[in-house]
């Protein structure tokens, strides 16, 4: 095809391309994964032997996603103008995002976002739909940027996003789009995966390529456009009465627009379309467009950026050379072991006649001639030699050294003894340990900042008659008896039990439209010391007097040595002990048990 909308986008992903080869950012990457995975001796003949080696640099990477996740980030919303009444549609906003959090897996997709970082250079998720649950995670090598010195995602010329898809996928998607059937011919099969990350090994039809997989890219631009509005004049005639209103549309500034396109090397699947929503009735007849995404549906972070990179920096690739000095070392220490660390037998051939059977256990040795002092002269053993200590010295050396300059060293991998230390002190010497990973925990804010700003403006786009969610919440009931009463206890209280109810978050279309939102990201940290220096801090408090039983339970959290909620019940239970019994004519006053 000569299409002009197919030569733009497939050359521009052919450059995108030869500048990950020039990069060479594809072998580094599975470089980078295979020493991660274990796969440290990829490519190295052995004869056939497994040669040893010691991943110090799993862990390693471990330790640090493990540290930097236990920062909780949560997201508030509020009015960009500040205008005071919409404060109840920003609590329902941020609720709203809570919510969609948990439903689409945020905290596993993020820890792995972050881990993709740490491994290969980038994490990037991907929005494909307007639905934030279809997240994907991609590694950095499936982005192509228009400006590879901008490490502001936002601010690319154009973005390519590369899949390996079915054949009869791609098809069908070609029609759904109203491609041709002469096009669609042109969707074939091919084996483009020498730039595919880790695992290049496809499933094979041999009946159909309709069954195998081609590659395809989804091509986004952002362009501006002329905002329009329509203004009404009013026509008179000669006598001065009105005889008709004229509309004139006219501009009113200009909306920067995200623009996708979807095709193969020899197919469009997608023509190139603005993604925007179409516009109401209401709007129509002002003038106005439908709204339309201005920001790329991808969210990228990076474990530490470079100048004039939109790649960041593996964690993986500077541990490399130590790490292959260290199974070098190892190797040949296993090597020596097994050849020279032994005694070895030496013998006189001509006297032993069976010399196969020295390796066999009670075997008997056959000698030609002489005695039992001929046999001490013919067979005698070697003693090893001494060995030097220095391989091993740095071997320890390479690796804790290695694991103290990356960040992971005793104190911030946990190797501490806690029944002699106090939790707040261990979050104190970890705090300490950990402020080297501050602008990590930065970038982390970042990211979950932009993700959050990208899903308000999906939601305003494409929830035309706005959008709810359905949460739950638990809340206590009293327990009805056989009978249909209320059941009391020995003190008359009414016994009440827990249960998860649904909840529904709602925002209508004219609270999207009217909102202005500005994000901010609260950080905490949420590990096991945290928790608990903070429970003996409201603990101290209590026990000196300084809040009661009441604050005290609403301070704890919820994974308090005490479920929070059953604590809520027996204070409740205490108020209503306070109160006479207000529940008439459903327990008969025989069921009352006397007051003792």
């Amino acid at each position: 095809m000569n299409a002009p909308q197919e030569t733009k986008f497939w050359r521009r992903y052919e450059k995108g391309v030869e500048y990950l080869d020039i990069k060479n950012l594809v072998n580094r990457a599975n470089k980078c994964w295979n020493f991660y995975s274990g796969k440290q001796w990829e490519g190295i003949e052995a004869d056939g032997e497994d040669l040893p080696f010691l991943n110090f640099i799993q862990p390693n990477i471990k330790r640090k996603v493990t540290t930097i996740y236990t920062n909780r980030m949560a997201v508030t919303y509020s009015d960009m103008e500040g205008r005071a009444e919409l404060q109840a549609v920003y609590e329902r906003l941020s609720q709203l995002f809570s919510a969609k959090w948990e439903k689409s897996n945020q905290d596993t997709l993020c820890r792995k976002t972050i881990k993709y970082a740490a491994i290969a250079f980038d994490g990037i998720q991907y929005f494909p739909t307007e639905n934030v649950e279809d997240a994907q995670l991609l590694s950095t090598t499936d982005v192509l940027f228009g400006d590879e010195n901008e490490p502001n995602i936002q601010r690319q010329p154009y973005i390519i996003v590369r899949e390996r898809r079915l054949v009869s996928e791609v098809k069908e998607l070609a029609r759904k789009n109203g491609i041709s059937e002469e096009e669609i011919a042109l969707i074939r099969s091919d084996s483009d995966t020498e730039d595919t990350i880790y695992n290049t090994d496809e499933v094979e039809s041999e009946n159909s390529t309709d069954s195998s997989k081609v590659t395809l890219i989804t091509h986004f631009e952002k362009k501006t456009e002329p905002v329009t509005k329509m203004i009404y004049k009013d026509v008179y005639d000669d006598e001065g009465n009105l005889t008709e209103r004229v509309g004139e549309l006219v501009e009113d500034g200009e909306r920067t627009v995200v623009y996708v396109a979807k095709c193969t090397k020899y197919a469009m699947v997608e023509n190139e379309r603005a993604i925007s929503a179409k516009p109401s009735m209401i709007d129509r007849l002002k003038g106005k467009q439908g709204r339309s995404l201005s920001l790329y549906p991808l969210v990228k972070f990076s474990w530490e950026e470079v100048p004039n990179s939109a790649r960041g920096i593996s964690q993986v690739e500077g541990l490399i050379p130590n790490q292959i000095n260290i199974n070098k070392t190892i190797a040949r220490r296993a090597i020596i072991t097994q050849t020279e660390a032994f005694p070895r037998m030496a013998y006189d051939e001509t006297i032993i006649s069976n010399p196969e059977s020295l390796s066999e256990v009670g075997a008997p040795i056959a000698v030609s001639s002489g005695g039992a002092q001929s046999v001490n002269q013919a067979i005698a053993y070697l003693n090893p030699p001494q060995f030097s200590g220095e391989p091993k010295q740095l071997t320890d050396d390479l690796l804790d050294i290695s694991q103290e300059l990356s960040g992971s060293g005793d104190t911030t991998m946990g190797n501490i003894d806690l029944q002699r230390v106090a939790a707040s002190a261990i979050v104190a010497v970890n705090d300490q340990a950990q402020s080297m990973h501050d602008e990590t925990v930065a970038n982390l804010q970042l990211f979950v900042e932009d993700m959050a700003n990208l899903w308000v403006e999906l939601w305003q786009v494409f929830s035309p008659n706005g959008i709810s969610v359905v949460t739950q919440k638990t809340v206590a009931e009293p327990v009805i008896g056989p009978d249909g009463n209320v059941v009391l206890d020995a003190m008359g209280v009414p016994v009440t039990k827990t249960k998860q109810v649904d909840e529904r978050v709602e925002i209508s279309a004219e609270e999207l439209d009217a909102i202005k939102p500005v994000t901010r990201i609260d950080v905490t940290k949420d590990n096991s010391f945290t928790r608990e220096a903070a429970q003996n801090v409201i603990d101290g408090l209590l026990e000196k007097g300084y809040i009661t039983l009441e604050e005290w339970v609403e301070l704890a959290t919820d994974t308090s040595p005490v479920p929070k909620h059953q604590l809520e019940i027996i204070l409740e239970r205490r108020k209503q002990q306070t109160v006479p019994n207000t529940i008439p004519n459903e327990t008969p006053q025989s069921q009352v048990p006397p007051t003792m």
